[in-house]
């Protein structure tokens, strides 16, 4: 079948997170400021490829192929083959004609916190196609993916000139130029045209929160997400919505909706300290990542400080480790010490230290503030998983007892709790955390500084 023998194979899932994942080189041997403008790097090309986006684009791709496969059969393309000589009006007929009682594809959805890399994996998802695909055997170019940005007024003429504009810009024609007259039911009538003369795989909306009405009733975000459903039945197109969590009032605000649509939601990286979760993955990974030369293990206090501080969201994770090794070069020193990210945290994270409070105590008052933030999950699993941790610690500590009078005593200090966590365990924001430094002689105040 020629739409479906050009669509990327899936692979497995490992041969799939290695082919996703970018670990940018970093260089070690230059000079201070040169190796401080190289862990910028971290922060602009470092991607782990995880389970989560296997399964998201597993979902996505056997979605395509099931939306082809219901539309075009071999006799379709034998039909398509043997009437060379149709116009193309009369080509998109005999295509709708076939597709028009066939079953609808339904679409598919992927939200989550910002800078848990939704952004980036559809990225990564459109660069395995094509952009066209000429099927001159019987006079019509395949565009797989389309990417579009939701309008923000969620209108339904908006979106149809979003549409329009990008596969204009795909397919190197100027649709824009020629619905610049159209009335709003000839935009929709043209959108359609143009999905069956392209043979449109799918439709990505990215931040489909945009969608979202004021207000009540037929808003335009209704009317907008009728006219997708139209769309989608009557073509067969599937659409996938990527947006924030904002969006599930809109996509789930009736059940017929909500069937219509199975997708993904992404959260933060959940605290694990098992060494086979996709925490530590993700973290022994990162951390790897360094210009600094002493070859540095990550140890529990600072892998709990790196969540403390990001909470798990997988941007603000690249960007403490890469300004942590900033702090420490800038001390002349080679390895990342906890003072460096209770630093970071107190000079850039000013403005999420209070959102990060909020998703840190689960304090719906602070997260109510931050519409995307609302609909954070909480992890249940990160009490078990220091209740988990406690019970480590008190079952070494035992057997360090139990094995003192034939043993050394010895100076691994992950079986007991970290000093600087139990000195600022009650503190909730980095200043507070500053104050609690300077009062215990840990780090200087600025007259101090200066005076010395």
């Amino acid at each position: 079948m020629p739409l479906l023998n050009c669509l990327p194979k899936l692979q497995d899932r490992v041969t799939f997170t290695k082919q996703f994942t970018t670990i940018p080189n970093l260089r070690k041997d230059g000079t201070k400021q040169e190796r401080i403008i190289e862990t910028d790097k971290i922060k602009t090309e470092f991607f782990l490829g995880l389970s989560r986006h296997y399964y998201f684009c597993e979902h996505f791709l056997t979605n395509m192929m099931l939306s082809y496969s219901v539309r075009s059969s071999e006799s379709l393309i034998k039909k398509l083959k043997d009437n060379k000589g149709l116009n193309i009006d009369e080509r998109i007929a005999l295509i709708e004609d076939y597709i028009r009682y066939k079953p609808a594809v339904y679409g598919s959805y992927l939200m989550g916190i910002a800078g848990c890399g939704k952004t980036t994996i559809i990225k990564l998802l459109c660069s395995l196609f094509p952009l066209t695909i000429p099927h001159p055997e019987f006079g019509l170019t395949q565009v797989p993916v389309l990417l579009v940005q939701t309008p923000h007024r969620g209108s339904r003429i908006d979106l149809c000139k979003a549409i329009i504009s990008e596969l204009g810009s795909v397919t190197k024609n100027k649709y824009k130029e020629e619905s610049k007259r159209y009335t709003e039911y000839e935009l929709t009538e043209f959108v359609r045209i143009l999905c069956i003369t392209h043979l449109i795989g799918t439709i990505i909306l990215d931040e489909i929160q945009d969608l979202k009405g004021k207000g009540k009733g037929t808003d335009p975000s209704q009317q907008t997400l009728d006219f997708i459903k139209y769309i989608s039945n009557r073509i067969g197109v599937p659409f996938v919505f990527v947006g924030s969590t904002e969006a599930k009032s809109l996509l789930f605000k009736t059940f017929q909706l909500a069937t219509r649509n199975q997708g993904f939601i992404w959260d933060r990286l959940e605290y694990n300290i098992d060494p086979k979760s996709e925490w530590s993955h993700f973290m022994n990974s990162l951390f790897k990542l360094q210009v600094l030369k002493g070859n540095q293990q990550i140890t529990p206090e600072l892998n709990r400080l790196y969540h403390h501080f990001t909470q798990g969201v997988p941007r603000m994770l690249s960007i403490l480790h890469c300004e942590a090794q900033k702090i420490a070069l800038h001390y002349n020193r080679e390895e990342i010490e906890p003072i460096d990210l209770y630093t970071v945290a107190e000079s850039l994270f000013n403005s999420t230290d209070y959102a990060i409070e909020g998703i840190r105590n689960y304090e719906v008052e602070i997260l109510a503030k931050y519409s995307d933030l609302l609909d954070i999950q909480n992890f249940k699993h990160s009490e078990k998983n220091e209740q988990k941790e406690s019970s480590h610690r008190k079952s070494t500590q035992q057997e360090s007892k139990t094995n003192s009078k034939h043993n050394p005593p010895t100076s691994d200090e992950s079986i007991l709790p970290s000093p600087l966590i139990e000195l600022t365990k009650n503190c909730k924001t980095a200043s507070e955390i500053r104050t609690m430094f300077i009062e215990n002689k840990i780090i200087k105040s600025i007259p101090e500084l200066i005076e010395s």
